[in-house]
């Protein structure tokens, strides 16, 4: 994407569509186990989801420039029965766009096509990944993808947990250069309409030589009654900092003040 750093809100919808983390059992006395449910045949779900920025930056009140950039595009993924505790899923993007200030649209030719298998454990950890095709620009997004995979889904408690209960998890998130260190708090919020709903929160602090400042977001997560698998999900986020721009020609480098506010939305398709 062309962002400077992969917003956390995406990171959250990518990471919840490719490896389907999910409760699974029953919900006696409000209690649910929260543990990924393979499905016992080859399962493909396919997701839409969108995503609007608004970027103020400035080095002076007199100066600021405001970006709008509305991004967007199409998951599948095909989930394999699970195998010794682990299981594949084969995630596909395509159609995905950006559009900046209102102008058309631009393909995101680096990540359409792509397809990563990713293998998981039934308890969200992501062990590996794989990224065809095979070249030097895709394997960079498949780095970075199994970087947001492994840090934004939750190591799951072993537990059952009720309604109002939580359970935290710090990871890490490298895009673009930027490694963040995340604390994540997750609630169990009982069922919506038989919809087990999570609600997901967290704060990172961002420090590099380009770009510093603090980003938080909110949102909810609701999975499928029967299956346990992502239904759809809704984020929000803000951030306020500093970026700093390098040289160029004869325009020495700048520290430009920003913030940034994104909404996330993702549901399933089929």
């Amino acid at each position: 994407m062309n962002l400077r750093v992969w917003p956390l809100a995406i990171a959250v919808a990518l990471g919840a569509v490719a490896c389907g983390t999910a409760p699974s059992g029953g919900a006696s006395g409000g209690l649910l186990v929260l543990r990924y449910a393979p499905p016992t045949t080859k399962t493909t779900l396919k997701y839409a989801m969108t995503s609007n920025i608004v970027e103020t930056m400035n080095s002076t009140a007199a100066n600021a420039q405001t970006v709008t950039v509305a991004t967007k595009g199409d998951v599948a993924e095909v989930i394999s029965p699970s195998s010794g505790g682990n299981h594949k899923i084969a995630a596909t993007y395509r159609n995905w766009t950006t559009q900046i200030d209102g102008l058309a649209p631009q393909p995101e030719a680096a990540l359409n096509g792509v397809t990563a298998m990713f293998v998981a454990d039934d308890y969200g950890h992501v062990l590996s990944v794989q990224v065809s095709p095979k070249t030097a620009t895709t394997q960079q997004i498949g780095s970075t993808l199994q970087s947001v995979e492994s840090s934004l889904l939750p190591a799951l408690p072993k537990h059952p947990v009720k309604p109002g209960q939580t359970w935290k998890v710090t990871q890490s998130v490298t895009s673009g250069g930027l490694t963040i260190r995340i604390p994540v708090t997750y609630t169990y919020e009982g069922l919506s309409n038989g919809d087990p709903k999570i609600r997901v929160e967290a704060t990172a602090k961002l420090s590099s030589a380009s770009l510093t400042g603090k980003e938080t977001m909110s949102g909810l997560v609701y999975l499928l009654p029967t299956t346990h698998l992502l239904d759809r999900l809704s984020m929000q986020e803000s951030f306020s900092g500093s970026a700093t721009l390098p040289a160029s020609g004869s325009q020495p480098a700048t520290k430009e003040q920003v913030k940034m506010k994104i909404g996330v939305t993702l549901h399933r398709v089929q």
